[in-house]
């Protein structure tokens, strides 16, 4: 009698997860089929390619790492947006 009842709490709980994942599921393509049609309407597509900001401003790095090692990280991202200033930190020991 327990098995038995063990069994249709633990058949009960997958039927309500399979449930739960349906809605989900549903509600995913809705969002889709929203999204579509909103750029539809705009125009616009999923593959249109903003341009981003330009990035103005100082970013400093806290690091223990000594500063030379940050070298080449910092001319990369100075190249890409020259409008921001890097500096690295370390702190005092």
């Amino acid at each position: 009698m327990l098995k038995k009842a063990i069994r249709t709490i633990f058949l009960m709980c997958v039927l309500l997860l399979i449930a739960c994942g349906a809605e989900r599921d549903e509600t995913k393509d809705t969002d889709l089929e929203k999204m579509a049609e909103n750029n539809a309407d705009t125009g616009t597509g999923a593959s249109v390619e903003s341009k981003p900001e330009e990035l103005t401003g100082e970013l400093t790095i806290l690091s223990w790492v000594p500063s030379n090692k940050w070298k080449h990280v910092i001319e990369g991202f100075t190249q890409e947006h020259p409008g921001v200033t890097v500096t690295v930190d370390m702190p005092k020991q």
